[in-house]
């Protein structure tokens, strides 16, 4: 494996650490999509260092025991971090087309891992079996028996995930469809380069390049955080809700409207930023803890929607034990005179507002309309 040329290798480090930083730095952690993405990059991060530290042991070195030990765990690594790449880009594709709800039971979802579970039981045997790759000092790095067989498993992602956007192509729009399906063809591209090429290693450098492509054409910052509050932004929402419509499956919608919220940000100032923060993590906390998968969006001046995957729960458990949290973690705001005014309504979509505008219209309006004696209400109770 000497005379491997690692430019590419080495320019796809910064790339990586641009997509990971920017990530978290503009708060872009919350709902599946966003963390699965995250893992995408992570991952093929990581993959991408275990390359480079694994080439490295081969430049000017002779390759004793040390080194040895170092490239096979570095081989390990890659096979290992490589391989989950291809599963957490197919979740993320499922995530990405409100599809999520289809590989709902576990059986589905091992289902999906099967390919990777097959080749996580080679590179567990391979250390008796060399199957996969042998390390030693006098032959250096040589490729096992069964490694087609570990490309054969990433092609079962490649053949099921541009299937999967075949089908579901009406939930994106062009410039996410293409950018989501360009890591498949890119990356077979690069292989199929490095097969003609060997001493070229730019497989890592062309995944960083569709990750980066995902980022500007799927995730889309500008569209995804609210500039003012840093929470997940509404137009995120309504852009859900379309793919939502599409699917035609039956959703729940939680609506939290601040009534009085113009003039709680008039006269708090960044303090009632502050108290949006408490509220979104008061939701997080108890969501987490009674297992309920969701997404949070927030609008300006002061609606919150909440998008539940279980459309069964019934959150009116949760209003009273939220309210007291909140007003617990938020003294500062009502010592200083300020009483919230909120309304709750539930909303199951398509099944209940099967128009998108008029979904939209009813997250506006609903407030004015609610029975004023209730913070809770459910749609069919004011439509």
């Amino acid at each position: 494996m000497k005379g491997m040329i690692l430019y590419f290798d080495i320019c796809a480090v910064p790339v990586y650490l641009i997509i990971i930083v920017t990530t978290l730095f503009r708060g872009m952690t919350k709902g599946r999509s966003n963390r699965l993405y995250l893992a995408v990059a992570s991952l093929s991060f990581a993959a991408d260092l275990c390359e480079l530290v694994e080439q490295f042991a081969f430049y000017g070195y002779t390759l004793n025991m040390g080194f040895v030990v170092w490239v096979k765990m570095s081989e390990y690594l890659y096979f290992i971090t490589r391989n989950a790449v291809n599963v957490a880009y197919l979740f993320f594709v499922i995530s990405m087309t409100k599809t999520w709800y289809k590989i709902k039971p576990f059986w589905k979802k091992l289902l999906l891992l099967l390919p990777y579970l097959v080749v996580i039981s080679m590179l567990a045997m391979n250390e008796a079996t060399g199957c996969v790759f042998t390390v030693n000092d006098e032959d250096g790095y040589v490729r096992g028996s069964l490694i087609l067989l570990v490309y054969a498993m990433a092609a079962c992602y490649l053949l099921v995930g541009t299937t999967y956007l075949v089908l579901h192509r009406y939930t994106l729009d062009r410039g996410a469809w293409y950018s989501l399906m360009a890591m498949y063809f890119i990356n077979v591209g690069s292989v199929m380069f490095q097969l003609v090429y060997p001493h070229y290693l730019i497989e890592s450098f062309a995944t960083s390049l569709t990750v980066l492509f995902v980022v500007l054409f799927v995730q889309r910052p500008e569209l995804q955080v609210d500039m003012s509050s840093g929470l997940p932004a509404y137009r995120a929402f309504c852009n859900e809700m379309g793919k939502i419509k599409v699917t035609g499956h039956d959703t729940q919608i939680v609506i939290v409207n601040i009534r009085n919220a113009a003039e709680m940000r008039s006269y708090l100032k960044e303090a009632y930023y502050a108290y949006l923060h408490v509220i979104d993590g008061e939701i997080r906390v108890f969501a987490r803890r009674e297992k309920v998968p969701y997404e949070l969006y927030f609008e300006e001046p002061g609606t919150f929607y909440i998008i539940l995957d279980d459309e069964k729960y019934n959150p009116v458990q949760a209003v009273p034990e939220l309210r007291d949290r909140v007003r617990k973690n938020s003294n500062e705001i009502f010592e200083l005179g300020a009483t919230p005014n909120t309304r709750v309504v539930t909303v199951t979509f398509p099944k209940e507002i099967d128009s998108l505008d008029e979904l939209l219209r009813f997250g506006h309006n609903f407030s004015r309309f609610a029975d004023y004696s209730r913070v809770f209400s459910r749609a069919t109770d004011i439509t």
